[in-house]
């Protein structure tokens, strides 16, 4: 007995094979799809869900921002205290007071918590130099200027032509420091026996901005060495 697959018409219709109804013989009815799209209701509630998310997470991309700008800024900074530590460092290696015009003894000319003047020569032939290293507000000054004839009774800006801004972003705590021997004396006593003095430390306290976290950086430098 041979059956067959087709499926068998009623009068109400018959069943494709998609399994769609099909029209009674003689009625000219196509079988249609059932899929839809996305509705307005559906589009409103991602866009909604979209923007919370994206409110979300717009404080968490401007800390990071934030952070990596501070990071950058901090870096230079560093960078830029290198440069003035080497410059300092060979200023005291260079220190003193061969082909001095005026009577002194030692390199050092004036010396205080903020502020550090030295004769330097800069090259073996030539006459020895006034540097001055200053704390200046937020700034650390190098300040360089030629000899006087006499000794001068005070140290003012007039005696230099070349104020340059080494470092900025230096913090309140931040000054020099001087060694005598093994021990570090106050810099009000340093002038009465400047010329006992063995090495000069910079204490740098620096911060990029205002609110940031403050770096220490240390450095010592031998006069006349």
């Amino acid at each position: 007995m041979c059956i067959s697959s087709a499926h068998t018409p009623t009068e109400s219709g018959a069943v494709c094979g998609r399994g769609c109804l099909m029209a009674p013989r003689g009625q000219d009815v196509a079988c249609r799809s059932s899929v839809q799209g996305f509705g307005l209701i559906e589009l409103l509630v991602a866009l909604a869900l979209g923007l919370a998310l994206a409110m979300a997470a717009l404080p968490l991309m401007l800390s990071l921002q934030k952070t990596g700008v501070h990071e950058a800024d901090r870096s230079v900074q560093l960078a830029q205290a290198r440069v003035a530590i080497a410059r300092f460092e060979r200023d005291t290696r260079l220190a003193g007071c061969e082909g001095c015009p005026f009577s002194a003894v030692g390199g050092i000319v004036d010396a205080s918590a903020k502020r550090l003047v030295l004769l330097v020569r800069e090259q073996a032939d030539a006459e020895p130099l006034l540097i001055c290293w200053e704390m200046v507000g937020s700034n650390l000054m190098r300040r360089r200027g030629l000899c006087p004839a006499e000794r001068p009774a005070s140290i003012s800006t007039a005696l230099f032509f070349d104020n340059k801004t080494m470092l900025e972003g230096v913090r309140p705590g931040s000054g020099f420091l001087y060694r005598i021997g093994a021990g570090v004396v106050e810099a009000s006593l340093v002038s009465v026996r400047s010329w006992a003095v063995d090495a000069v430390g910079l204490c740098l306290r620096l911060a990029p901005n205002a609110g940031d976290s403050v770096t220490t950086v240390v450095s010592t430098g031998p006069v006349g060495r």
